[in-house]
């Protein structure tokens, strides 16, 4: 069975219409896109007829332009949106929020961080510890006086400054990548808020940047922008799984499964529950099943056994930090 068209997934079922950056990489001219119902669309209106495949990126070498050359393009996606869950999900689900939230027992406290500096705290936090990667925030932030410098350094500078964090070629590059784009599109970086944009939009006009994914776009809309969705990386991903909230094989697939699942105005929530729920007793290897507060709906097979062996797994190394309170170390604590 072939795969769902990855827009199916992300539910769209409207027209979106959004700069998209196309690059000429020498074999042709390289547009970023994931979805096989996107037409794009030339700045004259003439539409342009672009193979679509499921890379992250798709090529239309029947495209002349000059090497090095940046066109400006619309995309527009009119895929349809999956149905909705039925009820029964969406009430076990919420009975988890709701449980996690009083076992946790930390309301988060919504304190607007900007589209800027929270796109690069999440790119920087991808695949290291949270320390870490406030290490490298804060040597980046003490580096450059505002993201609009940031924007025009080398990128062997800002690979440099945030070593620390690892991976620091391909997240400069990310970095980079983003910063130029978004100003390219929006102006000044310090003064971009995509406040007149849906959440929708948002998405898609971040992860058309190369290197920016569906976690990193939807950190941005929870924590810069105060929306109410539940990004989903790999831990949270592996927990919500594992309760059996939804079946999916990668985050991104989780990421759709769930957002229309949660009640209103508690996906932030969810997501800060999720992320200490992993660390404290969903934990990768050997899950503190015995002392677990949602065991008696919890649908992963193999609870009993870890149940029975009682045995600890691993301290967390990052310990009770989170990304939001990489960026207002105030306000989370």
């Amino acid at each position: 069975m072939s795969p769902p068209p990855p827009c199916a997934e992300r539910g769209l079922q409207r027209r979106v219409e959004l700069p998209l950056q196309g690059v000429d990489v020498g074999g042709g001219t390289v547009f970023p896109g994931r979805c096989p119902g996107l037409a794009y669309v030339a700045p004259s209106g003439r539409k342009m007829d672009v193979p679509i495949s499921f890379h992250p990126s798709v090529t239309h070498d029947n495209l002349s332009v000059p090497t090095g050359a940046v066109w400006l393009l619309r995309y527009v996606c009119t895929m349809p949106k999956p149905p909705p869950p039925n009820n029964a999900t969406k009430q076990r689900t919420a009975a988890i929020v709701r449980r996690l939230k009083a076992f946790i027992g930390k309301p988060y406290l919504h304190t607007p961080a900007s589209v800027i500096e929270t796109l690069v705290a999440t790119i920087l936090s991808q695949n290291t510890s949270d320390r870490n990667s406030a290490r490298a925030y804060q040597q980046l932030r003490a580096t450059w006086g505002s993201w609009d410098q940031l924007a025009q350094a080398d990128q062997s500078e800002i690979a440099a400054a945030i070593r620390i964090g690892g991976l620091a070629k391909q997240k400069s590059a990310t970095i980079l990548n983003a910063l130029q784009a978004l100003r390219q599109h929006h102006g000044n970086l310090d003064a971009i808020t995509l406040e007149g944009l849906d959440d929708d939009a948002v998405l898609a006009e971040l992860t058309a940047i190369p290197g920016v994914g569906l976690k990193t776009a939807s950190c941005v809309l929870m924590f810069a922008l105060g929306r109410d969705l539940c990004a989903v990386d790999t831990h949270v991903h592996r927990v919500v799984n594992r309760l059996g909230i939804v079946r999916a094989s990668t985050p991104d697939a989780t990421f759709h499964a769930l957002r229309p699942l949660l009640p209103t105005n508690a996906a932030v929530q969810f997501h800060v529950d999720l992320i200490r729920f992993g660390r404290q007793i969903c934990k990768a290897q050997r899950p503190h099943c015995f002392q677990c507060p949602v065991y008696g709906v919890c649908q992963w097979d193999q609870r009993q056994a870890f149940a029975a062996a009682a045995q600890p797994g691993p301290n967390p190394v990052s310990g009770d930090l989170l990304l939001s309170d990489i960026l207002r170390p105030s306000a989370n604590n």
